[in-house]
C-alpha cells in the first residue's frame, strides 16, 4: 500500500498551497478539522484496499488487451502513423501504455497503474471538491469510480482524474490559463467523448475571456502560447480520430447509425406506449429521438433515467438563474456523440463524471458570488439538487456492490481460462487457428474478442493472426484475410461464441462439414447494469469454443 500512501500525500500536499494557481474547497487542508481529515483518509484507504482486492480477481476482456497489444507490439511511429487511425480514438492511453511496456511493466501491472490513476482522481475529489463531506466520502465507492473506471483498465480511467484536476485549476483559468489549457488538451486525447467535452470547455473559455474585464484576465499576449498549445493538442486528437479509408469498423458504424437507432427506439416506444402506434411514422421517429436523447442524458446517473433527467434539470435551472447556461455546452456535445449511435453502459458513466465536474466548477463560482455562505444554504433548488444526487449515489452504490461481488466470484471474461486451454494445446505441438464467421449482414464483430488471450503469451499463439492485436482494416475483406485453409493446416480452431451473435452456428456447421467437433468451451460474462428491467443484470456471455478434428 506504499504507492497509495505516497499518491495520497503528494496530492494532499498540493491542497495546502494556493501559490501555484490551484483552488480547492474553501477551507485549506491544513486548516480543516482533524475529524474531517481522518474521515477522508479512512475513505481513501478503504478505496485503495477495495482496488487492491479487486484487481487481481478481474479477468481482463478484449478491449483492455487491444490497447495493450497495440502499445507493446508497435513502435511509436507505427502506432500513431498508421494503426491509431483504425481504432476510432485518440492515443493518450496508448502512449501511456507504450511507455509502460518499455519500462517492462507487465499486463497485470497495467491494471495496477490503472488503479493508481483512479486513486489519484479520488484524492482530488474527496480533498478538493466543494461538496458536503458525506457526499465526498461516498462518491469513490460509486459504480464507475469503484469498478468501471478503475478495475477495468481502459482509457476512460483518465477521464475522472483529468477532469477533477481541471476543476482545481478552473477558478484561475483566466489569470493563469496554461494549466487549464494543458489539461484540456490531455482530456481531448483520451477518447472521442473526451475530445467533444474538451471542445465544449474550450468554447466556454473563449466566451469567458471575451466577456471578462481586462483586470480579471491575463492579457492577450499571455494567452497566445496556451491558445496555440490547445489548438495543437486538440488538432492532434482530431487527426488521430480520423479513420483510415479501409477501416472495417466504419461498416459496423453505418449499420448501427442514427437511422437504425431511431427506428429501433420508435418500435420500443410503441411497445411501452401502445397509443403511440396511432401516430404517423414521422411523429413516432421524432418522439423516439427526443426520448432517446433524454434516456442517454439520464442513463449514467441513476437506475431510473427519469431521476437523472431531474438532476440535470435542477442543475440547468440553477445555471439559467445565475447566468451559467454556457456550461451546458460540453454536456450537449457529449450527448450528441452518445445518443445517435449504439454505445455501451460504460460510456454513459462519462456523463456522470462530467456532471460532477460541471456541478463542482459552477459551485465554486457560487462560492465567489456568496463568500459568506455555502451556495446550497437557503436555496431550494440547490437543496433539491443535492437530495437528487444523493439518490443517484444510492443507486450507484448498489451497482458497485453487485459488480464487485459478481467480478470477484465469476469470470468477467473467458480470456484467462481460454489462455490456459490454449497453452495446453500449444504445449503438445498443436497449431491453432481462429475461424471468422461470415458477415451475413451482422452488426457484430465477435471474432475481435480473440484478442483477449494475446497478452498471456510471449509469442503469437494463433497461427493465422497477422498481428497480436485485432486489425480493424481491410473493410469487408477481414474474413478472407484472417481465415486461411483451416481444413488442412490447423489442429485446433477457436470460434468466438455469444448469444447476441448467432453467426457462430453457421461456422459450427461449416467446421462440422470439414471434420471438426466441438471440444472445450470456456465462458465469461461482463457485468452490465440493465436499465430496462432491473437495477443489475448481466450481458450475454462470451465463450471461446475449441474445435478439434473428429479423428483424434
Amino acid at each position: 500500500m506504499r504507492w497509495a500512501r505516497s499518491s495520497y500525500a503528494a496530492i494532499v500536499s498540493l491542497a495546502s498551497s494556493r501559490s501555484r494557481g490551484i483552488t480547492f474547497s474553501r477551507v485549506p487542508w491544513t486548516a480543516r478539522k482533524p475529524a474531517e481529515k481522518a474521515a477522508i483518509g479512512l475513505a481513501l484507504v478503504l478505496y485503495a484496499g477495495l482496488l487492491a482486492y479487486m484487481i487481481p480477481r478481474h479477468e481482463p476482456w478484449a478491449d483492455e488487451a487491444q490497447a495493450w497489444e497495440l502499445a507493446q507490439s508497435l513502435s511509436l511511429k507505427s502506432l500513431f502513423g498508421t494503426y491509431i487511425h483504425y481504432e476510432g480514438s485518440p492515443g493518450l492511453w496508448h502512449a501511456l501504455l507504450w511507455m509502460l511496456s518499455r519500462m517492462h511493466v507487465t499486463y497485470a501491472g497495467m491494471h495496477w497503474i490503472s488503479g493508481a490513476i483512479a486513486l489519484a482522481g479520488m484524492v482530488l475529489l474527496t480533498v478538493a471538491a466543494p461538496f458536503p463531506l458525506v457526499l465526498r466520502l461516498l462518491l469513490p465507492f460509486t459504480y464507475f469510480f469503484a469498478f468501471q473506471y478503475s478495475v477495468v483498465a481502459r482509457s476512460y480511467v483518465l477521464f475522472p482524474m483529468i477532469l477533477f484536476a481541471l476543476a482545481c485549476f478552473w477558478p484561475r483559468r483566466l489569470v493563469h490559463p496554461l494549466p487549464a489549457v494543458l489539461l484540456l488538451g490531455l482530456l481531448g486525447n483520451i477518447s472521442v467523448h473526451g475530445f467533444v467535452v474538451a471542445l465544449g470547455l474550450a468554447m466556454i473559455l473563449a466566451i469567458e475571456w471575451y466577456r471578462a474585464p481586462k483586470e480579471e484576465r491575463a492579457p492577450f499576449r499571455a494567452w497566445l502560447g496556451p491558445a496555440v498549445l490547445l489548438t495543437a493538442l486538440l488538432g492532434f486528437a482530431a487527426w488521430c480520430i480520423m479513420p483510415a479509408h479501409d477501416a472495417g469498423w466504419l461498416v459496423v458504424a453505418k449499420r448501427v447509425g442514427t437511422h437504425d437507432q431511431s427506428a429501433a427506439m420508435a418500435d420500443r416506444l410503441s411497445e411501452l406506449h401502445p397509443r403511440a402506434r396511432l401516430l404517423s411514422s414521422q411523429v413516432r421517429v421524432a418522439l423516439a429521438i427526443i426520448y432517446q436523447f433524454a434516456h442517454e442524458l439520464g442513463h449514467g446517473l441513476a437506475d431510473k433515467f427519469h431521476l437523472g433527467i431531474i438532476v440535470w434539470a435542477l442543475l440547468v435551472w440553477g445555471w439559467v438563474r445565475e447566468g451559467f447556461l454556457r456550461y451546458s455546452l460540453p454536456a450537449v456535445l457529449l450527448l450528441g456523440v452518445c445518443a445517435p449511435f449504439q454505445h455501451q453502459f460504460y460510456h454513459s458513466g462519462l456523463l456522470w463524471v462530467l456532471f460532477l465536474f460541471l456541478w463542482w466548477v459552477t459551485w465554486q463560482e457560487r462560492m465567489r458570488a456568496w463568500p459568506e455562505r455555502e451556495p446550497w444554504e437557503a436555496d431550494l433548488s440547490q437543496n433539491a439538487l443535492l437530495i437528487a444526487v444523493m439518490l443517484c449515489v444510492a443507486f450507484h452504490l448498489v451497482w458497485a456492490m453487485t459488480a464487485i461481488r459478481y467480478d470477484a466470484s465469476n469470470a468477467y471474461s473467458p480470456n484467462l481460462a481460454g489462455a490456459a486451454v490454449l497453452r495446453a494445446y500449444l504445449n503438445r505441438g498443436d497449431k491453432v487457428d481462429v475461424a471468422i464467421p461470415p458477415n451475413e449482414g451482422s452488426k457484430k464483430l465477435g471474432e475481435f474478442f480473440i484478442t483477449g488471450v494475446e497478452p498471456y503469451f510471449a509469442t503469437e499463439p494463433i497461427n493465422n493472426m497477422p498481428f497480436r492485436f485485432w486489425f480493424w482494416g481491410w473493410d469487408d475483406e477481414m474474413r478472407a484475410r484472417y481465415l486461411l485453409d483451416t481444413e488442412n493446416r490447423s489442429t485446433v480452431v477457436v470460434v468466438e461464441e455469444t448469444d447476441e451473435d448467432l453467426r457462430y452456428k453457421i461456422e459450427e456447421r461449416r467446421l462440422g462439414s470439414k471434420g471438426y467437433r466441438r471440444g472445450r468451451v470456456v465462458c465469461g460474462q461482463i457485468f452490465y447494469p440493465d436499465m430496462k428491467s432491473s437495477p443489475y443484470t448481466n450481458s450475454s456471455p462470451l465463450c471461446h469454443a475449441f474445435y478439434e478434428p473428429q479423428n483424434r
